[in-house]
């Protein structure tokens, strides 16, 4: 499902999510938010994988932890 964080941070609140896959995008100007910020219990997700796309952006994908 795409969506924007404040969608995702929802959905991880409410348990309803089991894999995370994500593309993250270099910004040089500003700051970021950040995804985890406010999420209880980030550190039952793994990082399963990262790949880079030609364009400079990252692939990443997490599972949760016994998922």
């Amino acid at each position: 499902m795409h969506g924007s964080l404040a969608l995702t941070r929802s959905l991880l609140a409410a348990d309803l999510v089991d894999q995370l896959r994500l593309v993250v995008t270099p910004v040089a100007v500003g700051e970021g938010r950040r995804l985890w910020d406010g999420v209880r219990d980030a550190q039952q997700w793994e990082l399963e994988q990262v790949v880079g796309a030609p364009t400079g952006s990252l692939l990443v994908d997490y599972r949760r932890s016994g998922a």
